[in-house]
């Protein structure tokens, strides 16, 4: 089929899925629990049962899940993540409906703290409640027989997740470890990957996605002052060279290609304004 004529359910309308939304053509439904102006957004909880099967009986061609916890803890994650795709997969099964589906999954699955380079094949043994909730959503879906992508993203930055920029611009001491190993997607980059995912016609069931430069937090920290003609804050933790270092050799593979190869690029380095 044409990918101006499939039809788009978008689980989720946050920031991300309102990036995507504009690269995806054909008809677009959207879900979320919080109203919205937009006249293909409807406001319905992912959870409640009637409303899902009514939704579903729409005949979606592919599903874009985009889900974030009401609470930040592990039953707020077990009610974000594993029970909608336990409904979904329950009402695909009923329906007999085998539609693409594109989950967004984090790269906290992988509980590596000692600077390991990983990628799709590393083991997934996540330490923290958000990775084990996240890791049982994948495998919900995955157990189904069905169509998946699982898009596991590393740490989402750009406009309007700019806390780390802002923290160096105001002179604030950084809470996270600048000895640690980070990775990072730009928003823009992560909404493009999701559109680019949907249109492989053979993709792989997992992709990290994230950029090409994993790296120090402190060296992005020092980058960001010098920019800023800032001190370099400084930080109240410190174990050296813990975090991970993950690889995005199979996303480029694909033929993705990044607007924002690494934080120098998305972070606009060369056009900050000294504060």
């Amino acid at each position: 089929m044409e990918s101006n004529a499939l039809k788009t359910l978008l689980i989720g309308f946050g920031d991300l899925a309102q990036r995507l939304q504009s690269l995806l053509p054909g008809e677009l439904v959207a879900i979320r629990r919080s109203p919205r102006p937009e006249r293909f957004c409807r406001q319905l909880d992912a959870t409640d049962a009637s409303a899902m099967r009514a939704l579903l009986a729409e005949d979606f061609d592919q599903i874009v899940v985009t889900l974030t916890p009401s609470e930040r803890c592990d039953a707020g994650y077990q009610r974000a993540y594993v029970a909608p795709m336990r409904l979904l997969v329950s009402l695909l099964a009923e329906r007999q409906l085998r539609p693409r589906i594109l989950f967004v999954s984090s790269t906290a699955v992988y509980g590596q703290d000692q600077g390991q380079w990983l990628d799709e094949t590393s083991a997934t043994e996540p330490t923290q409640y958000n990775g084990v909730r996240l890791l049982e959503a994948e495998q919900v879906l995955l157990n189904a027989g069905l169509d998946v992508i699982v898009a596991r993203f590393s740490g989402i930055y750009g406009p309007g997740r700019e806390r780390l920029l802002e923290q160096v611009r105001q002179g604030l001491p950084i809470s996270r470890n600048l000895l640690a190993f980070s990775n990072r997607i730009h928003v823009d980059d992560g909404a493009r990957a999701l559109a680019h995912l949907l249109r492989l016609t053979a993709p792989e069931s997992h992709y990290l996605v994230t950029d090409s430069e994993p790296v120090l937090l402190g060296e992005v920290v020092r980058g960001l002052a010098n920019a800023l003609q800032r001190p370099a804050p400084s930080s109240t933790a410190g174990a050296p060279f813990s975090g991970k270092r993950l690889r995005n050799t199979r996303l480029l593979a694909s033929g993705f290609r990044f607007l924002y190869p690494s934080w120098r690029e998305g972070y606009g380095l060369d056009k900050l304004e000294p504060s």
